[in-house]
């Protein structure tokens, strides 16, 4: 049974992973979604994986940071355990500070979703 949803965590949803890259610890608990989608010639090539560096990427694959997304941690567990969303292998840490670390440098990602990622994070 799934009770938490830290970063590093994947899902599917309509055929895309889904990656946490960080959660509010304070109520409303958040998480902050980016994810991953096929190459293309005007994608955001600020974070770029290879196939192999998830069981789930099988072609070049960019992180969508335009796309990033605040969703209730809550709710993200509900549909973990009803199966609306599928639990995948979790991202290790080093290419999960990839992801995070191009969510700040990416001229992509909506200036909310930085400041979300920064206040989740300050120690």
């Amino acid at each position: 049974m799934i009770t938490d949803c830290p970063p590093g965590l994947t899902f599917l949803l309509n055929g895309h992973l889904y990656i946490v890259i960080a959660c509010t610890k304070d109520p409303p608990e958040e998480i902050l979604l980016v994810n991953l989608s096929s190459k293309r010639s005007d994608s955001d090539m600020t974070v770029i994986f290879q196939p192999g560096d998830h069981d789930f990427i099988t072609r070049e694959s960019i992180v969508r940071y335009s796309d990033a997304r605040i969703f209730p941690k809550e709710k993200l567990i509900q549909r973990i355990i009803s199966r609306d969303f599928e639990l995948r292998r979790p991202f290790d840490a080093t290419k999960l500070t990839r992801i995070q670390t191009g969510l700040l440098a990416s001229p992509f990602t909506p200036k909310d979703k930085k400041e979300f990622y920064l206040m989740a994070t300050k120690k």
